[in-house]
């Protein structure tokens, strides 16, 4: 697992990482990496291997109506 959050961080660039991995019904795994974690040269090839041919997209995520943001 480390090997792919390391992979994840570095190829997209992110400062921090929540994995979850559902092993086939059988139960999850979760991991949540190290505050100030800097990728490795292993981890910059492996992102290229794991992730190379995927993209992300970042959409904001709101629990309340847009009416109703403004007055909390």
């Amino acid at each position: 697992m480390m090997v792919l959050m390391g992979g994840a961080m570095a190829f997209y660039d992110k400062p921090k990482c929540l994995l979850m991995v559902d092993r086939d019904n059988s139960g999850y795994e979760v991991a949540l990496s190290r505050p100030g974690v800097r990728p490795t040269q292993a981890h910059v090839e492996a992102g290229k291997r794991l992730f190379g041919g995927q993209r992300i997209t970042s959409t904001p995520l709101h629990f309340l109506p847009e009416h109703l943001r403004s007055l909390g």
